[in-house]
């Protein structure tokens, strides 16, 4: 059987003309906003998107025939949550409002990950740090401590209870800390705690930034959890996602143009980093193979593998955040750099229909990966899920948005 979509709303505080009997909860009041199963709880056009390291938008239009349409009415401070049965979805808040002459109203909500734009922070260098250190700094030291108003000159009650609306527990943020043991990010800007992630780590690292609902809130007295997570094969759904089944469009793409088998580290505007003046430097793998190189008296660091069938062809490796020439750690980042290089591949992204809420599959997730399979070109692998498109009022219309690649050396049609 399916699940229903639910919305909860959490207003930051009730107030006296509050529905408060509609009300559950003491520390997070929050009251059933839409339920199909509940006469009266309903709104109407429900598009929820959301993506890979985004914020997510949802809308939604209430009646006055909602109870609940009066406790939304009266301000912007509150939150809405989504459920699909008894499993967080999303959650929001709202930043636009549009009356029409029925007094039927529509709002539009950005997700709570968005909290992170609204407070900026100095500058910073951090060296020889793990990725889960960087965002600890950042959003459990320097962001909470931003928002959280306890103890100052602006607090009263309400202002109390809207810092604990945006405060941030710790997730899962150690995943990259195994693979990235120590990085080095350093900014002279003032920028945002969601733009020193994006920019810092999610853009070099890729993985998935994303919020979740903490088990307990009245016990914790924090409502949102902070999750970073690396891509994971093994993360899968068994939704099967085919050509001539559920594929509404579909594109494949090669392009050899940032094809590299060897790397020359350098700045953001081209400045080379290194010297000719040195010793060789390599890599190798467990069994003792090299798999980097940088032969005697050389500024080129080489993947071996790649050299070996495809020759040489080089190109700038600009995404380091040392600038000093010939330093052990531009050596060293540019050796794993160049090690980690690939063969070309056709890449593809295409999108699908997202029928799991009708048949009460396993829902589908942002970064989960599918089956994919496409028999006119005799092409069968995984793919990652990197949006949803869920229309909750219409769960017909619900879609998804996948990537992925194969090594365009295999016998496949493209």
């Amino acid at each position: 059987m399916a699940d229903n979509y639910t919305v909860y709303l959490y207003p930051y505080t009730l107030t006296a003309s509050s529905h408060s009997d509609l009300y559950t909860g003491d520390v997070f009041p929050h009251a059933v906003l839409h339920d199909p199963s509940i006469p009266g709880r309903f709104l109407m056009q429900l598009p929820l998107e959301m993506a890979e390291s985004k914020s997510g938008s949802f809308s939604f239009t209430i009646t006055p025939d909602n109870p609940l349409y009066s406790d939304v009415r009266q301000n912007m401070d509150w939150e809405v949550v989504i459920f699909r049965g008894s499993r967080f979805v999303w959650a929001g808040y709202p930043v636009q409002r549009e009356t029409d002459l029925y007094r039927w109203t529509t709002y539009t909500c950005e997700g709570v990950l968005g909290y992170l734009n609204q407070v900026y922070l100095p500058s910073f260098l951090y060296t020889n740090v793990k990725p889960s250190v960087l965002i600890d700094d950042v959003v459990f030291r320097k962001y909470n401590t931003e928002v959280q108003t306890a103890g100052t000159a602006e607090t009263t009650a309400a202002a109390a209870q809207r810092s604990k609306h945006r405060m941030f527990a710790r997730g899962s943020i150690d995943g990259f800390d195994s693979t990235h043991a120590r990085i080095v990010r350093y900014t002279e800007k003032t920028l945002s705690a969601m733009e020193i992630l994006q920019t810092r780590l999610v853009s070099y690292f890729g993985g998935n930034l994303y919020v979740d609902m903490v088990s307990d809130p009245e016990r914790s007295g924090v409502l949102w959890e902070l999750h970073y997570k690396p891509s994971d094969p093994e993360d899968t759904n068994p939704y099967l996602v085919a050509v001539g089944k559920n594929i509404t469009e579909i594109a494949y793409n090669y392009d050899t143009t940032s094809f590299y088998t060897a790397l020359v580290p350098a700045t953001s505007d081209g400045s080379v980093l290194v010297t000719v003046s040195n010793e060789e430097q390599s890599l190798k793998d467990g069994d003792g193979n090299i798999t980097a190189l940088r032969r005697k008296n050389s500024v080129i660091f080489r993947n071996v593998a790649l050299v070996k069938a495809y020759g040489l062809n080089v190109g700038l490796y600009d995404k380091l955040e040392n600038d000093y020439v010939d330093s052990a750690e531009v050596v060293g980042n540019t050796l794993i750099a160049a090690k980690d290089l690939q063969p070309p591949k056709v890449t593809f992204e295409g999108s699908a229909k997202d029928t799991t809420a009708l048949t009460g599959d396993a829902p589908l997730q942002i970064a989960q990966y599918v089956p994919f399979q496409d028999s006119t070109r005799m092409l069968s692998c995984q793919m990652r899920i990197t949006k949803l498109t869920l229309q909750l009022d219409d769960l017909t219309q619900n879609t998804l948005e996948l990537s992925g690649y194969v090594d365009a050396n295999n016998p496949w049609r493209f």
